[in-house]
């Protein structure tokens, strides 16, 4: 999805086309030849190709920063010493990503061109596409609208299928934020495409991504 996106939004990776599973973690594998993320590479053993590990966001990271897409992780971390209550740091997760897709696209832009989100928690990763924020007499209450690789093939082609006829979306993607509670770290990619490409000297620097969930 995110890749589908700068796609959309006209950057030329892999050729124009969004690439396969394989070619995704042969490529990560390379850039951590390359000296990409080393504790990350240490941790998932050194490969990836033809394997079932999933991409975090940590391996999403190396990809993008490694074709210099400008992208950041933010961590949000409940529990333990100094931590917020699991609540209360997927509170601040989802206000995070509430101003990230009201930010302003940009002139001449529209809402698809903000960038999704990826989240990452207790060993599964989703992509964010906004977020749903539902008045009530008590207050407020959130739903993230995700795609989920869960759905599988079947769920996309009818989540595809129901957002063109305008309805019968919101059941496959809209997620209450009840069982994210339970969840003691939350880890959010965001890319900033409107900075440009990394330049040379960041991109050196940028190879260290010492976040990890």
């Amino acid at each position: 999805m995110l890749l589908g996106h700068l796609l959309h939004c006209g950057q030329g990776l892999f050729g124009g086309a969004v690439p396969s599973v394989q070619t995704l973690q042969a490529e990560i594998e390379r850039l951590w030849e390359a000296g990409f993320d080393p504790p990350g590479r240490q941790q998932l053993g050194g490969w990836l190709v033809g394997s079932q590990k999933w991409i975090g966001t940590s391996e999403a990271c190396v990809l993008l920063r490694g074709h210099s897409i400008r992208c950041n992780i933010i961590s949000f971390r409940g529990g333990g010493t100094g931590g917020e209550s699991s609540e209360s740091a997927a509170a601040a997760m989802v206000e995070r990503a509430i101003r990230h897709f009201r930010a302003s696209p940009g002139p001449g832009g529209s809402a698809s061109s903000v960038p999704p989100l990826y989240l990452q928690h207790d060993g599964h990763s989703r992509t964010v596409v906004g977020v749903q924020r539902r008045r009530e007499p008590g207050g407020c209450k959130d739903f993230l609208l995700v795609l989920d690789p869960g759905l599988g093939e079947h769920g996309f082609a009818d989540f595809a299928a129901a957002a063109a006829r305008g309805r019968g979306w919101e059941r496959l993607v809209k997620r209450s934020l009840a069982p994210l509670l339970k969840k003691a770290e939350y880890e959010l990619l965001v890319l900033e495409p409107s900075g440009g490409p990394l330049r040379p000297e960041e991109a050196q620097a940028a190879r260290c991504i010492s976040i990890r969930l």
